[in-house]
């Protein structure tokens, strides 16, 4: 059995190793079967709807979910549920990083400053990750801000190091969207647990 989780880029894609991690850890806690889950990468709306039916047409598939950035086309969470509405049933959510996939690392934010050889803030200005600016997204943040030498920041590469062995319900607390997502997840993989 598997859950199909559509996604805009290598970033999201680099993601998937964290994601089954926190599955398998709560298959365990919650003595159930484990889940596979699948990444694909294309999340154009007509495409994707097509894919979906296929998915959904496969004995073996729990549920599809596609993952996309609100950061830059989209205005709001509402507006990707509104934009990929038609494209499943049940069996389907939309959810979004928001503004972009980067806002899920700043709870770690220790981890980030010392991934970028930097000694972290003592209260660093980004507590509430959703909230920052869509003038300047977190990736920007990161890139501008936090990775100023070289080689600077690189999505996939820090992204799973600063994700490495680290629990995502500390993100999630502090991430609305990601806690949607999650609780998505845990629900089609059909165990009890929520988060």
């Amino acid at each position: 059995m598997r859950i199909v989780l559509y996604v805009e880029g290598e970033t999201e894609q680099a993601f998937k190793r964290h994601l089954k991690a926190f599955l398998d850890d709560i298959a365990d806690r919650d003595e159930k079967q484990k889940v596979g889950l699948v990444t694909r990468t294309d999340t154009h709306r007509h495409r994707l709807q097509r894919n979906v039916a296929r998915d959904l047409g496969d004995p073996q598939c729990l549920g599809v979910v596609v993952l996309v950035d609100v950061y830059p086309e989209f205005g709001s969470p509402e507006a990707v549920r509104e934009h990929y509405g038609g494209c499943g049933g049940q069996r389907f959510r939309a959810h979004c990083a928001l503004h972009d996939f980067e806002a899920w690392l700043l709870p770690y934010w220790q981890r980030v400053f010392e991934q970028a050889g930097r000694r972290p803030p003592k209260n660093p200005k980004w507590l509430n990750p959703e909230t920052v600016n869509v003038d300047k997204p977190p990736s920007r943040v990161l890139r501008e801000d936090v990775f100023t030498g070289k080689p600077g920041y690189q999505k996939t590469v820090h992204a799973a190091r600063i994700l490495e062995g680290q629990d995502l319900r500390v993100a999630a607390e502090a991430s609305p969207q990601l806690k949607l997502f999650l609780n998505t997840l845990l629900e089609f993989a059909g165990y009890e647990t929520r988060i």
